[in-house]
């Protein structure tokens, strides 16, 4: 076959699958998805994806009246185009006489894909991520950080979940300081001491992450909801993350986090109030009064069935009701997630077919299940070889309520 692969090209691609598994973190913490690729591209590159269902339970002998249907909530996972991720590159006769460019640049490619789906993931949790926990402090103690354990236990997600928190590079470090300066916990202050590692905290696998977005200070100002009776209520086949929120002035910005006077979080299996105020993001209309908020109010004292299984909330918020923005420092975030929560879909790209044209192809897996192309292409007249890593993958959010950001020194 024309312009097929060396055993030297084999090496390289060897070597950029065992450098994207060494380098990737974040994403090796959540869910894999491989859809149906026939299937993706006739539905316009979207799937449907179910989201967790959660029942309501009656009491009594007769229950003859309590038989209802049931709501199964889905969230749309897209592939789009600006998803495919490449590392293109050329070599000519005369650089290829070195081997070690090569293998520089497969080192080089790996750190590129990974940190990119690193990246995606980070910032899609950093976007959507609805558990917002503050501190006037650093967070750098287990008192900060545990309390992300303590909203979800609150909030009733199953402690049988696997989590993740991923600390910015400062906050990793206080962190690290504090646990090197201990005594009493045997090997982790020397390991903290030596290599900043980080142990498990508060039920969370913990890591350093150098790729989490900052948030923004909010310059909300004032702002009071504008309209009673602002809540949703879940409905089948469409994105029951999200709704509209009416306000009264322009002040909040997209990745604002804010909660709403009177609205409290809930227990979402026992509706029991947690007697915290539930935290809202901007997702989307920030500079309008007219927001996309995550999540969706559904109020545990709603009328429809739907409402009353997957209510998050005491109760809708009143006309008027004081807005108050979290973010009121910029600051670089930390995240943290359950791992069914947040989801990689990645997809294949048929290029089988090039081969036939002058193009040589390989496709791999890596453990985790991401599909990596490496094509390459030799033309006569320059002597030179074209190059292309490809990755075709995209990060979501499915269920907004187990994923959130910390932010310190928000004074």
């Amino acid at each position: 076959m024309a312009n097929a692969f060396s055993k030297s090209d084999i090496v390289f691609f060897e070597q950029v699958i065992a450098g994207f598994e060494n380098n990737n973190v974040v994403a090796k913490n959540t869910a894999i998805y491989t859809p149906n690729m026939e299937q993706m591209e006739q539905s316009g590159l979207t799937v449907k994806r179910p989201m967790p269902m959660i029942s309501t339970s009656s009491s009594g002998r007769d229950v003859s009246s309590d038989y209802k249907d049931i709501t199964q909530l889905v969230v749309p996972s897209t592939l789009a185009e600006s998803d495919i991720l490449n590392v293109p590159f050329k070599m000519n006769a005369v650089e290829l006489n070195d081997p070690q460019r090569r293998d520089q640049k497969a080192m080089s490619a790996a750190r590129q894909l990974s940190a990119q789906l690193d990246k995606a993931v980070a910032t899609r949790v950093a976007n959507y991520g609805s558990q917002v926990v503050v501190s006037a402090n650093d967070m750098d103690t287990y008192a900060e950080l545990s309390v992300a354990e303590a909203v979800l236990m609150e909030q009733g997600v199953s402690e049988s979940m696997q989590r993740a928190m991923f600390l910015n590079p400062r906050d990793a470090a206080k962190v690290a300081s504090d646990l090197a300066s201990r005594q009493t916990l045997q090997g982790r202050p020397l390991t903290a001491y030596e290599r900043s590692a980080l142990p498990p905290i508060a039920g969370f696998d913990t890591f350093r992450g150098n790729i989490l977005p900052t948030i923004a200070a909010s310059a909300e100002s004032a702002a009071t909801v504008n309209g009673a009776n602002q809540h949703h209520t879940p409905l089948k086949d469409i994105d029951n993350r999200f709704q509209t929120l009416t306000v009264n002035n322009t002040t909040l910005a997209n990745g604002d986090a804010f909660t709403m006077a009177g609205v409290f979080a809930v227990n979402m299996e026992t509706k029991q109030s947690t007697g915290q105020l539930q935290t809202f993001r901007v997702v989307a209309g920030g500079g309008t009064t007219s927001l996309t908020i995550t999540p969706a109010i559904i109020p545990a004292d709603g009328s429809a069935q739907a409402q009353k299984e997957y209510a998050n909330v005491t109760t809708t918020p009143a006309s008027g009701a004081a807005i108050v923005a979290l973010n009121i420092a910029a600051k670089m975030s930390s995240i943290f997630f359950c791992r069914e929560a947040v989801e990689i879909i990645h997809g294949r790209l048929a290029v089988d077919d090039l081969q036939g044209g002058g193009v040589s192809v390989m496709r791999e897996r890596t453990d985790s299940g991401i599909e990596i192309i490496f094509a390459k292409e030799s033309g006569i007249d320059a002597l030179e070889t074209k190059y292309r890593l490809t990755m075709w993958a995209a990060a979501n959010v499915l269920q907004p309520q187990m994923a959130g950001i910390l932010l310190g020194n928000q004074t």
